[in-house]
């Protein structure tokens, strides 16, 4: 007996980031739904025969009806059947998602809410491990015999340093040949716990901490368990912390921001150190200006950058404007820092 199926997981649809502008935001948010497409079509050419979506299919239990509609038609479209598994941000509970009308009405025939023992044919079965609260899931493994091919699909941590989910148990359970793969979700990022145990990861990266998400898994299972991982995702987080002391470092920044490839579907972040001039700030908030139209988003640290007033006198102000440059200049908070910059910008010293 063999099985091929696509393991996936989080793909928490309707979720939102508040560094996303109103136009990147709806892009991101779309990538999302976009990325069930990515995995209908992966499955297809690589002769699944189902997809496990192992929790969190929705970022909650309470996203705007639009997104339940065009998640239903985008599964509606996808070729196998597909088994969503009720995660910690979408749990089975009363107020469930899974149970409302729009849901159930709309769904189609082959798209399956997943909890406990299913049979997709004589002789292959999936166990679902389903969250039915906000509270990791109580069920233990279920006492199975051998014999049918038999894939466990759960939701949460295994690692330390958060354990919600039995390691050793899947262990036994897989040497018992009671189970015979653990599709796990959770962490975003694809990792292998060990030997037929593994996190697919996220089809699309939410945070700047994955190390790598945006794919999803093709098992091919039988007597032997072979993965494959496949590129799904669009989105990148991307994050440098720059040492800034000369214009010429500046100048690093501005190619390693030009340097990145798909811009408008990349989140930067910049951790900004070190002490600058007038006039290499200037060309610094120049450049961010810039990239911030071509990125879905920059965000900046720099309260670790400090400003240097030396090139203040090369715009020969005097009177009240010199005054207020130089209260300026003495103010150490990022307000003032911020303010000297752009004086010094429109000033014509840049």
């Amino acid at each position: 007996m063999r099985t091929r199926f696509l393991h996936t997981s989080d793909w928490q649809l309707g979720m939102r980031r508040h560094f996303l502008d109103e136009e990147a935001l709806p892009r991101f948010m779309q990538a999302r739904l976009d990325a069930i497409g990515a995995i209908g079509r992966l499955a297809r050419e690589q002769e699944c025969e189902f997809v496990v979506v192992a929790g969190d299919v929705f970022e909650s239990n309470q996203i705007d009806r639009r997104t339940v509609r065009r998640a239903l038609d985008e599964l509606a479209a996808v070729p196998v059947p597909v088994y969503l598994l009720p995660g910690n941000h979408d749990p089975h509970d009363a107020a469930s998602l899974y149970r409302s009308d729009e849901f159930r009405d709309r769904r189609a025939d082959h798209i399956h809410v997943l909890e406990g023992v299913v049979e997709v044919r004589p002789g292959l079965e999936i166990l679902g491990l389903a969250w039915r609260s906000k509270e990791p899931p109580a069920d233990r493994l279920p006492e199975l015999p051998p014999g049918p091919l038999r894939v466990c699909v759960a939701h949460g941590s295994v690692l330390e340093p958060n354990v919600q989910l039995d390691r050793e148990a899947f262990e036994r359970a897989l040497d018992a040949g009671t189970i015979h793969y653990v599709a796990l979700g959770d962490r975003h990022s694809v990792t292998e716990v060990a030997p037929r145990i593994w996190y697919s990861g996220a089809p699309e990266p939410t945070a700047y901490r994955e190390t790598d998400a945006g794919h999803a898994l093709v098992v091919d299972l039988g007597e032997e368990c072979a993965i494959e991982r496949h590129t799904v995702g669009r989105w990148r987080f991307v994050e440098r912390t720059c040492e800034l002391d000369t214009l010429a470092d500046v100048d690093a920044v501005a190619r390693w921001l030009d340097g990145r490839t798909g811009k408008d579907c990349t989140i930067a972040k910049l951790r900004l150190e070190g002490a600058l001039g007038l006039r290499a700030r200037a060309r610094l908030d120049e450049i961010l200006e810039l990239n911030r139209d071509l990125f879905a988003a920059i965000e900046i640290r720099d309260d670790a950058l400090a400003l240097l007033a030396g090139d203040l006198d090369d715009l020969g102000l005097t009177g009240f404007a010199k005054a207020t440059a130089d209260r300026l200049a003495a103010g150490g908070d990022p307000a003032a820092r911020d303010a000297l910059a752009l004086l010094f910008r429109l000033g014509g010293g840049a």
